[in-house]
């Protein structure tokens, strides 16, 4: 039987409330609830008010409402971006660089034809033709003997034909990346002691024209007739001149 000095009224509508209808406030797992009623209605319940059933199903309705727009937002982020800021790094990076498309132990990679012998392409021949003509050429890459001049370099006729089968856009994974800016840096740290070496043959005819004034052939005679210039280990005749 109910006690008849306590109405057991609800702290937020004020209606009188059925025992099968009470939700306490007080304790530890209501902290939540106490502190909505405080902010929404400015009540500062104690422990032995109660609420009816339907104040607090408002409560858990707006609770539930502000859960859903919550991880709607979370899940509005781009799959490339995590929640916290992190990037996310793809498998495969597609990059406009002209490549060879793939090849296999049975087809060339310079001219897509079927071959009975065949070599593997060098790493030294791979990072020349991209550092030269722009063409990557994938590890493991094979072709025919018949397109090299000697064991390292291509001949003019197997550039065309690699020129005539690249693709515009070549996909790349973490490793691949990684190979081709090591290559680069190693050959810019062979090189950082003469950026212009005059001994070699990395400049042309044009190149000679243009810092000097004279054709490369001009060049070379002229360094026939110096005498009188000491060669030494870090200034050879040519760089002199």
């Amino acid at each position: 039987m109910e006690s008849a000095t306590k109405p057991y009224c609800c702290v937020v509508c004020s209606k009188r409330t059925k025992a099968k209808d009470r939700r306490p406030v007080g304790g530890i797992t209501n902290k939540a609830f106490r502190k909505y009623l405080e902010k929404c209605f400015m009540i500062k319940a104690v422990d032995g008010d109660i609420t009816c059933g339907k104040c607090r199903m408002k409560f858990y309705n707006k609770k539930t409402s502000q859960h859903i727009v919550a991880n709607n937002s979370i899940s509005d982020v781009p799959k490339e971006v995590d929640v916290v800021g992190k990037v996310k790094s793809p498998r495969n990076i597609s990059l406009k660089l002209s490549s060879v498309a793939g090849s296999s132990n049975s087809t060339c990679c310079v001219c897509r034809k079927g071959m009975r012998k065949s070599i593997v392409v060098s790493t030294f021949t791979r990072f020349n033709t991209f550092v030269d003509h722009n063409i990557i050429i994938k590890q493991g890459a094979r072709c025919c003997p018949k397109h090299f001049e000697g064991s390292m370099k291509f001949t003019s006729d197997a550039l065309l034909l690699l020129q005539q089968n690249t693709k515009s856009v070549t996909e790349f994974n973490k490793t691949d990346l990684l190979h081709l800016v090591t290559s680069l840096r190693d050959a810019a740290l062979k090189n950082k002691e003469r950026r212009m070496d005059f001994d070699g043959d990395c400049f042309t005819d044009a190149d000679y024209l243009n810092l000097m004034g004279v054709s490369k052939d001009s060049f070379d005679d002229i360094c026939k007739h110096v005498k009188d210039i000491r060669h030494t280990a870090v200034r050879s005749i040519r760089t002199c001149l």
